[in-house]
């Protein structure tokens, strides 16, 4: 049944429903000891009545250096039993205040469940409506942390910190960085696992528009998402995507300019030693935004072909250039006899959603009578986005980049003077986040 180890009531608007003194300066001491074998039993319950005043439901006190204030057991294998268990139902009431004004390791609150399916701390906030918080961690220290989950054991599926949602516009986990300056994190994730990581999101859903993580900055020079390999040697990625192979994927996809001061290579397994090398292929380099357009055609019995472009052609090109290459005889007055016209590329330019483009095409002349001729057209890209922002060649360094180098070793230059040089990543705390130190402390206590 539903049992009491004692009850204890003050209707004082500045009463205490218990008061537990333990004020000797040494030993194991108990401000107040309660204890419950019921399968529905509590093993302490405080209650305040009055409406006004500052009021406990329980109060214990502790002077002992390695005395309990409170400490509630319920021992019973089965039921919805508590140690302690503690309401509120002020607009602005405290279920639990734990406070330690130690300056060494100290707790406000410490909570320990040694069940294989326990939960150490289980926070709910009941109401349907509101900014509730099942749990809220908060810390005024200058190196302080707000919430620290710390899952110690070596082996194992383990989470220091897991957060679930279950609302159609919810969040898992949400971490706000609300100083205006300084180097600061929503979100620091950090493993030092051979085969960790620092950050996993999943999005299991089997449709919708999901993302496993998603990152945004609104600063002038922020990054939406920074990733960062910091290893010499081997095979890194500073951000790999991965995307199964169905069409209309994209491993990684950029809506807007994408840019690199490497190399852009293809990366396939080399087909001579597919499981020990790969073979790299790379992106041509140009200061201008080409399109390219090639094939082959046979000449008519005058040496003369037309060629046919795609139909989107003029709504997406400008300036072509031309190149022609004879194939299996000499032909040395193959020419361009005929371009593409000026006029069907202006039309094609103001064609909107809906018009049909003029056809481009273009006459080559001068060949051999049934000869191939090996064509190339390459033309300046000129869709809507390029004609909206165009493409720079040069670019002044802005914010943070001003007077700082992409790759300061190129010119004998500090790694400080590096852009993306931050001494806190590069030099990182390997120190776990603060936890029990001497866990003897708690657990040599009743």
């Amino acid at each position: 049944g539903t049992t009491d180890g004692g009850r204890f009531e003050s209707n004082s608007t500045s009463g205490r429903g218990v008061f537990g003194l333990a004020n000797a300066a040494s030993g194991t001491t108990t401000g107040g000891y309660f204890w419950s074998d019921s399968t529905s039993g509590r093993g302490v319950f405080g209650y305040a009545g009055a409406v006004t005043g500052t009021t406990y439901g329980g109060k214990f006190v502790s002077e002992s250096a390695a005395g309990t204030a409170v400490y509630g057991l319920a021992t019973a294998a089965i039921g919805g039993t508590y140690g302690g268990y503690f309401q509120s139902d002020s607009v602005d009431g405290i279920g639990v205040y734990g406070n330690a004004t130690g300056t060494e390791l100290a707790w406000g609150g410490y909570f320990r469940t040694d069940s294989p399916y326990g939960v150490g701390v289980y926070g709910l906030a009941n109401a349907a409506g509101g900014h509730t918080k099942g749990v809220s961690g908060r810390t005024q220290s200058t190196n302080g942390i707000g919430v620290s989950g710390w899952a110690d054991a070596d082996t194992g599926e383990t989470y220091g910190l897991f957060g679930m949602s279950d609302s159609s516009s919810g969040c898992g986990v949400r971490g706000d960085a609300t100083d205006s300056s300084g180097t600061t994190y929503g979100v620091h994730g950090h493993s030092i696992s051979t085969s960790g990581r620092g950050v996993l999101g999943f999005a299991t859903a089997a449709t919708g528009t999901t993302y496993g993580v998603f990152g945004q900055s609104d600063s002038t020079s922020g990054r939406g998402v920074y990733g960062y390999a910091s290893a010499t040697s081997g095979t890194i990625y500073g951000v790999r995507g991965y995307a199964s192979t169905a069409a209309g994927g994209y491993a990684v996809y950029a809506s807007g300019d994408m840019g690199a001061s490497g190399t852009k290579p293809f990366r396939i397994d080399h087909p001579y030693d597919p499981e020990n090398k790969y073979l790299l292929h790379y992106a041509a380099e140009s200061p201008e935004v080409i399109n390219f357009y090639s094939g082959k055609v046979t000449l008519d019995e005058r040496g003369e072909a037309i060629v046919e472009l795609p139909a989107y052609f003029a709504s997406i090109n400008r300036d072509p250039r031309y190149t022609l290459t004879a194939v299996g005889a000499p032909m040395p007055m193959l020419h361009v006899a005929e371009e593409i016209s000026a006029e069907a590329l202006a039309a094609g330019e103001q064609a909107g959603p809906g018009v049909a483009p003029p056809t481009c095409w273009f006459r080559i002349a001068g060949g051999v009578a049934g000869a191939k001729v090996s064509w190339e057209v390459k033309a300046v890209r000129n869709d809507l986005r390029m004609r909206t922002h165009g493409a720079p060649v040069e670019r002044e360094k802005s914010g943070p980049e001003h007077g700082k180098y992409q790759h300061p070793e190129y010119y004998g230059q500090p790694p400080e003077m590096g852009m993306e040089h931050d001494a806190d990543r590069e030099h990182p705390s390997q120190e776990r986040p603060d936890g029990p130190a001497d866990e003897t402390r708690m657990e040599n206590r009743p």
